[in-house]
């Protein structure tokens, strides 16, 4: 008698936290892509109208402004340029505050959120490890994030073609890959203080904080020597440094974020898994 061994049948793996995870912020996500598209495409069309007649006028006035205003909002001198309007607007100091906003929110809520909704535990009694659980919630958080930033560029786009200005589109996807790389690096910094805490103010207020003087030691590096020598310490550095509107991409800063962010999730991952979980 023979006996026939059934082979193994492999089971297929599908990433359900992942679909569920961006099934459940549909609505938020649709509503952000839709505000942030019209208040850029707003801002960018508003382009023509604010030079026309006036290059001349907003020259003199930008070049009589201080130092220290040039220090915070950037290089004016090509303001009247469609590149440096953009890059004052949106690009300098809106995008990158508003869209942290969002990953923030996200990264905290990867764990840290589950465990103050009391949902972590409904979350865990499926068969999957809290690896996978954190993995595939920051995998939506990569998805959500780079709609956001694609939705912003498109609208400038949009704007340049509808309204008749030229935009350097090479510019514009690099300044949108340094923009995802930076938000993205806060969000996974946001996700790891909050899995190592299980508390999501702290977690966004200490990113925040993070953020907001790495911005002051950018800014304020060519009027301190105590600032430009931390200005490699600053995310804004990577961000900004080599002003990738006017430059184009610059992979080493893009590798700067990609490092810190993996450095980050793994950290993250790290204390979710040595903590007690809900408790």
């Amino acid at each position: 008698m023979t006996t026939t061994v059934q082979p193994k049948q492999r089971t297929t793996f599908v990433p359900w936290i992942f679909y569920q995870t961006l099934v459940q912020r549909r609505r938020t996500l649709l509503y952000w892509m839709l505000a942030l598209g019209g208040l850029t495409f707003y801002t960018a069309s508003f382009y023509p109208t604010l030079v026309a007649g006036n290059q001349e006028a907003l020259n003199n006035l930008v070049n009589e402004l201080p130092p220290y205003m040039e220090a915070l909002f950037g290089k004016m001198a090509g303001f009247t340029s469609p590149e440096g309007y953009l890059d004052a607007k949106l690009y300098l100091l809106f995008m990158p505050f508003v869209l942290m906003v969002y990953t923030i929110r996200f990264g905290t809520s990867i764990i840290a959120g589950e465990e103050q909704a009391k949902t972590i535990d409904l979350l865990l009694a499926n068969p999957v490890s809290r690896t996978r659980v954190v993995l595939e919630k920051y995998a939506a958080m990569l998805v959500a994030t780079a709609l956001l930033v694609g939705v912003v560029g498109l609208a400038v786009w949009l704007a340049a073609v509808l309204y008749n200005f030229e935009v350097n589109t090479s510019g514009l996807v690099a300044v949108s890959l340094h923009l995802y790389g930076l938000i993205i690096t806060l969000g996974t910094l946001a996700m790891f203080i909050a899995n190592a805490t299980a508390n999501t103010l702290v977690a966004a207020g200490v990113t925040a904080f993070i953020a907001v003087v790495s911005y002051f030691i950018n800014s304020f590096a060519a009027l301190s020597e105590t600032a430009e020598r931390l200005q490699p310490l600053s995310l804004f550095y990577y961000y900004r440094g080599h002003e990738p509107l006017f430059s184009g991409v610059h992979a080493a800063d893009l590798g700067v974020f990609a490092l810190l962010s993996a450095i980050f999730l793994v950290l993250g991952v790290a204390a979710v898994n040595r903590r007690d979980l809900g408790a």
